[in-house]
């Protein structure tokens, strides 16, 4: 309600239908956007209406089936970050993506600043790049395992921001170390392989 929905209005898209398991949220949310239908199962969504693409904006933990269901559906889908809670649910969404385009909110990735780096360093007075530093402020988990195994969303999934954007700048890394401090702050230093 905050950024997706009020975003397309801006773009080149024409808002069809809305889902949500919440009948009531789906029908409000279809008026207000004007996409007229709305539905409470995706499958019947996919099955009854002309579509290409897929916004999907839940939990993390539902991405993986969410995304197989949409691309088996046929369709290209975007999808909210981080793209799953474990590397089993990407590398799921990956095998069952095909020819379709997925795309993940990674907002930082995508700034016209990442551009604006990668140019720099591409260009003819550039060079190697040989270090670079993110900041972004935010307690640690404890306990990383745990919060993984119980499922706990919050916060710290805030992370993926300043890291989209080190991967699409740096690209593939070859290594990782971490250090969590006692009081919940820490670092991470990543190698890239470039």
């Amino acid at each position: 309600y905050r950024n997706l929905l009020p975003a397309l209005t801006y773009l080149p898209v024409e808002l069809v239908a809305v889902c949500d398991v919440n009948e009531d949220l789906a029908r409000r949310t279809a008026e207000q956007y004007t996409a007229g239908r709305f539905y409470t199962k995706a499958a019947d969504m996919y099955a009854k209406e002309d579509l290409e693409a897929v916004f999907i904006s839940v939990s993390p933990h539902m991405h993986p089936e969410l995304v197989c269901e949409a691309l088996a559906a046929g369709l290209h889908v975007w999808l909210e970050k981080p793209p799953a809670i474990r590397v089993v649910g990407v590398e799921q969404m990956l095998a069952a993506r095909g020819e379709r385009v997925v795309v993940v909110g990674f907002k930082k990735a995508f700034m016209p600043a990442t551009a604006k780096v990668k140019e720099l360093i591409a260009g003819e007075d550039g060079g190697p790049l040989w270090s670079m530093l993110a900041e972004y402020h935010q307690k640690l988990p404890e306990d990383g395992r745990a919060v993984l195994e119980s499922g706990e969303t919050g916060p710290h999934w805030d992370l993926c921001h300043p890291l989209s954007m080190m991967l699409e700048v740096g690209g593939e890394v070859a290594a990782v170390v971490g250090h969590r401090a006692k009081l919940g702050g820490g670092s991470c230093v990543l190698e890239f392989g470039s």
